[in-house]
């Protein structure tokens, strides 16, 4: 869901757009439902895809007997959310009216404060074995007000040790992305990765083993639209490959924030993404501070053949996760090219050259410590990142009525400002372990600007007070 101040999605709760499902499989060889070797299965109803022996055809311990009933499995949280900025919280201490940004919007400036209960999750999933044991599915459906939408649908195929999915999936971005949010400890991801991460998409991918069960090579092709297009949104789907790499054998455990095991040694884990895309040209851009380009309209056709005019992203991703007992450290590091080709030397000059940035880069670090029992987890993350007008993959900021030179009405869908920053301090009770907890975040934001004067209101209190139901 996009944020309410133009901002990236992390601003606001999650919905089912927030999701992600590309499906990391075991990389082993997994074993036959009922097989002697098989590992304990994940807690049932997870509803993640990513966890080696869930997803698909589940594994199970000896003594069990094969089976085709469903495990079925929900997640529910419930989210108090309160935030506001500084030049807000000043103007309603000494009753002044807020102003109009100064870019042209007339609701461009972030939202001025919100204190209100939000349904954050609201999911039921279920995964098993068809005809084979070979061959599993995975179904995870998502309700909000008034809707309810498929997350993902897909199937899955072992032959020998390589993992083929086909369906609607996360696509494999980076080891974060891939954590199913019933094993997130932080309420919301950082604001680096919401802007990079692409989303549920419809596609193929291929997981298999290249170093025994420590290196793992993920490939894929995917629609390129998200979940909101059940069509390609073009011509050019997008293309996708993952390494990831782990200084200890064993992919048994789902990916997870902070550490399953306070008794567990040290252990690295350590990936990297490259994705190719071709997105359509967006109706507008620029940034609705008006710091550093004001919002503008785009013609979409501007070598008129008869075809929306497209733009080529290459984005690059580097993570690693280090644990020792119950204290974790992880960071993820993001850039994205765009080239633009002849689009904006054809759009016409009102009132200025159309000049896009190219370049765009975030990061996050967070380090998490669990303590006895892993009833309380304690974390902290600091976070900055470029903001893109461009959202490839699925819309990243809420629509705004912008008005264009001639002084008519249009959408724009666009960021606040071009760069933020983040620093955020969670804590975490376990009521009941794995299936009820309470969790309690604070963040300070602050917009900026890559180039040009600092965008007015730029600082945000942000707090989230949750309570999450597992099974």
């Amino acid at each position: 869901m996009a944020d309410g101040d133009g901002g990236v999605a992390d601003a606001t709760p999650d919905g089912s757009s927030d999701g992600f499902a590309t499906a990391r499989p075991e990389v082993k060889p997994p074993p036959l439902l009922g097989s002697a070797s098989a590992a304990p299965a994940a807690p049932a109803g997870s509803g993640d895809p990513a966890r080696p022996t869930g997803a698909g055809p589940t594994a199970r311990s000896a003594d069990e007997e094969l089976s085709f009933q469903p495990h079925v499995g929900g997640l529910l949280r419930v989210d108090y959310l309160g935030r506001a900025t500084e030049g807000h919280l000043a103007r309603r201490l000494a009753g002044t009216p807020a102003p109009l940004p100064a870019g042209a919007s007339t609701a461009g400036s972030p939202v001025l404060d919100v204190s209100t209960l939000v349904l954050r999750y609201a999911r039921v999933s279920a995964d098993g074995a068809l005809a084979s044991r070979r061959l599993g599915y995975v179904v995870e459906l998502e309700a909000g007000l008034g809707s309810l939408s498929l997350l993902q649908y897909r199937l899955q195929a072992v032959l020998g040790s390589t993992t083929i999915n086909v369906g609607q999936m996360r696509v494999p971005f980076s080891y974060n992305w891939a954590i199913n949010e019933s094993r997130l400890v932080f309420p919301e991801r950082s604001i680096a990765t919401e802007q990079f991460r692409y989303d549920y998409d419809i596609g193929v991918s291929l997981e298999t083993p290249v170093y025994r069960d420590r290196v793992s090579l993920i490939v894929g092709g995917f629609n390129g639209g998200g979940s909101v297009l059940g069509h390609n949104d073009n011509l050019d789907p997008m293309l996708a490959v993952r390494l990831e790499a782990r200084s200890r054998d064993g992919a048994g455990a789902p990916p997870a924030e902070g550490s399953a095991d306070e008794r567990a040694p040290a252990a690295l884990v350590v990936g990297a993404s490259v994705l190719a895309n071709y997105v359509p040209a967006p109706p507008s851009y620029g940034y609705l501070s008006g710091t550093p380009q004001a919002p503008r309209q785009l013609v979409l056709d501007s070598n008129g053949d008869g075809l929306p005019d497209g733009i080529t992203t290459l984005d690059a991703e580097l993570d690693v996760k280090l644990t020792r007992r119950g204290f974790s450290l992880e960071a993820e590091g993001y850039f994205r090219h765009e080239w633009w080709h002849d689009i904006p030397a054809a759009q016409p000059v009102t009132p200025t050259a159309f000049a896009p940035r190219r370049d765009f880069w975030g990061a996050f670090a967070q380090a998490i410590q669990s303590f006895p029992k892993q009833r309380i987890k304690l974390g902290a993350r600091l976070a900055v990142t470029d903001l893109s007008p461009l959202s490839p993959g699925w819309q990243r900021y809420e629509t705004h009525s912008c008005v264009a030179t001639g002084g008519q009405l249009y959408a724009c869908a666009l960021p606040y400002a071009s760069r933020r920053l983040e620093a955020s301090g969670v804590l975490v009770y376990s009521l009941v372990p794995r299936t009820l907890q309470l969790e309690a975040m604070y963040s300070f934001l602050r917009w900026s600007s890559a180039s040009g004067a600092a965008p007015p209101d730029p600082r945000e209190h942000r707090a989230i007070a949750a309570i999450q139901l597992s099974f």
